[in-house]
C-alpha cells in the first residue's frame, strides 16, 4: 500500500516535471493579457485631446492592468507592456498633427509631428517598462484647419477607423538597469 503511494507521487513528481520543462522550453501556451479597442466616436478639437477607449473588443487584461477611465489605463503589476496603436485624422487644409504616449504625466513617446492636409494615419509601436500604480495613455492634436478630426470614430470593430492594442509582455528577467532609472 505504502509503495502504491509512493510510486502514485513518484508519476506526479514526474508529470509537474515535464510541464515545467515544457513551459520553460516555451512549448506551453502562455496566457495573453490584452486590452484590445478603440474610440467610438470622432473628436473635432484643434487642441491636444486624450484618446478615448469607449469601443471595448477584447478585455483579458486582468490582473495586470485595467482601463481605469474612458481615457487612461493604469498598471496593476510592474513588467514590460506593449502599445500598439492606429488612427486616422484630418483636416481641410495644411495642419499640423502630432501624438504622444505618456506614463504617469510624463511623455514617453512624441511622434507624427507632420504638417499635411486631408486624411493622414497616425501609429504608436512602443513597448515601454510602466510600474504597478501608474496611469498611461494616448494623446493626440490636429490643429484648427476646418473639419479638423483629432480621431475618426469607428462604432463598430469591422472597418475600425481606430485601432488601440495593449498588451502586458511580462516581467523583466534578472536585475533592470536604466541609466534613467527607468525600473
Amino acid at each position: 500500500m505504502v509503495d502504491t503511494k509512493v510510486k502514485s507521487l513518484n508519476a506526479s513528481v514526474s508529470a509537474v516535471a515535464v510541464v515545467a520543462k515544457a513551459a520553460k522550453a516555451g512549448n506551453v501556451d502562455k496566457p495573453i493579457h490584452t486590452w484590445i479597442g478603440g474610440a467610438r466616436n470622432g473628436r473635432h478639437a484643434g487642441s491636444w485631446q486624450d484618446f478615448v477607449y469607449d469601443r471595448i473588443e477584447f478585455d483579458t487584461s486582468a490582473p495586470y492592468f485595467q482601463r481605469l477611465s474612458s481615457t487612461r489605463f493604469k498598471a496593476l503589476k510592474d513588467g514590460l507592456f506593449r502599445i500598439n496603436a492606429h488612427w486616422i485624422t484630418h483636416d481641410n487644409s495644411n495642419c499640423w498633427r502630432h501624438r504622444q504616449f505618456k506614463v504617469d504625466n510624463k511623455v514617453v513617446d512624441y511622434g507624427g509631428h507632420s504638417y499635411s492636409h486631408s486624411w493622414e494615419k497616425n501609429d504608436i509601436d512602443i513597448t515601454w517598462y510602466i510600474k504597478a500604480g501608474q496611469q498611461f495613455w494616448i494623446q493626440s492634436y490636429t490643429g484648427s484647419c476646418g473639419n479638423s478630426y483629432v480621431w475618426h470614430g469607428s462604432s463598430n470593430w469591422v472597418d475600425a477607423h481606430n485601432r488601440v492594442a495593449i498588451e502586458y509582455v511580462g516581467q523583466l528577467e534578472g536585475k533592470c538597469s536604466s541609466q534613467f532609472k527607468l525600473c
